[in-house]
């Protein structure tokens, strides 16, 4: 608990910084679209994309036109969703809504470059690289792991609501493509996870899924910390949070090696 006590107090004071720098009047907006070569054709060092010049591009997102199942049955395009909205997920292999808290970066007017995943049935769920969505190796969901999506190749499994009467049904990745898509958006839900598209998706993309679920505890307990950049922008706590894991957790990359 002394834990999270430190990290709102520092959360606060950077918020109050951010809110009075912002009131100069001094934002722009910035394109997110790089193109970043490496071993894997992407390289990602730590959560981070880097690109040359070590320009760093995107915190782990999705475009506006994903969309989401409201728990009336409506479909709801990422670029419409707020908080308070209760999304589709999956946990313990039941559908359930989780409640959107809020938003690590909310940006519509931003590109970015997004990789596609395509299954065998022809759905298709879109997000950066460093984003992680739920795969599999087999068509099993108990040997269901939290991957980023650079790592997931054709013939990898992702877990489908859609056409599925119960729980999630796998379905093949049969290709991969790279575009640029409109909009940049990492929403927050209170499980940390949500169905994209009709895959089941993390909400989190620079370290493992349960630890930065952890780590992130205080937004979903005080999701006004991240008010001012509701509308369009991007944190500056999300920034000190990204350096703080590139201290502190510089291992958990590995995965991506």
């Amino acid at each position: 608990m002394h834990f999270y006590v430190v990290i709102l107090v520092l959360l606060v004071l950077q918020v109050l910084f951010a809110v009075s720098s912002s009131a100069d009047g001094n934002t722009t907006a910035k394109d997110d679209v790089c193109s970043c070569k490496g071993r894997h054709g992407y390289h990602i060092r730590f959560w981070m994309i880097k690109c040359k010049g070590r320009k760093r591009c995107q915190f782990g997102c999705f475009p506006g036109d994903a969309q989401l199942e409201l728990d009336n049955g409506r479909l709801i395009k990422m670029e419409d969703l707020r908080p308070g909205h209760m999304v589709l997920t999956v946990q313990d292999g039941q559908r359930t809504f989780s409640e959107v808290r809020t938003f690590f970066k909310r940006q519509p007017k931003n590109n970015g470059t997004y990789r596609t995943l395509t299954t065998e049935q022809g759905n298709q769920v879109t997000m950066t690289d460093n984003h992680i969505i739920f795969v599999s190796s087999n068509n099993k969901s108990t040997s269901m792991e939290a991957r980023f999506a650079i790592s997931v190749k054709p013939g990898d499994y992702l877990f489908t609501t859609k056409g599925c009467q119960h729980g999630l049904c796998p379905e093949q990745v049969v290709q991969v493509s790279i575009g640029v898509n409109l909009g940049v958006y990492v929403p927050l839900t209170d499980s940390g996870t949500l169905v994209v598209d009709g895959m089941l998706a993390s909400c989190y993309s620079f370290t493992n899924h349960d630890v930065e679920h952890f780590f992130t505890a205080p937004f979903r307990w005080f999701p006004w910390l991240l008010e001012p950049w509701l509308q369009d922008g991007h944190s500056p706590i999300m920034s000190s949070l990204e350096y703080l894991g590139e201290m502190f957790l510089p291992e958990t990359m590995k995965m991506l090696d």
